[in-house]
């Protein structure tokens, strides 16, 4: 999507390179690559989370979401309650 906007906007088709090309040619060999590597690395301890990264601005949203999540799901598995945590920050 973000690809295609560039060869439109007039603004944005600065950003296109003779490589970008290239490596468009090869997209479907590295999609299936990468989802080969996610299969073989997702692990409990350590669980790949794909965030569509269409929209730059709701991608890093997205992101400090689910890092949020993870945190407060260890914390939980922890025994560690982590309402009193917020609450004290909201007292300081």
């Amino acid at each position: 999507m973000r690809f295609q906007e560039r060869q439109t906007n007039p603004y944005k088709v600065w950003k296109l390179t003779e490589e970008d090309w290239r490596n468009r040619e090869k997209f479907d060999e590295y999609v299936a690559c990468a989802n080969e590597m996610i299969g073989k690395t997702d692990q409990k301890k350590a669980p790949w989370v794909l965030i569509s990264g269409n929209n730059k601005h709701y991608a890093r949203i997205n992101v400090l979401k689910e890092t949020i999540q993870h945190i407060e799901r260890i914390a939980v598995e922890r025994g560690l309650n982590i309402t009193y945590i917020y609450n004290q920050d909201k007292q300081e």
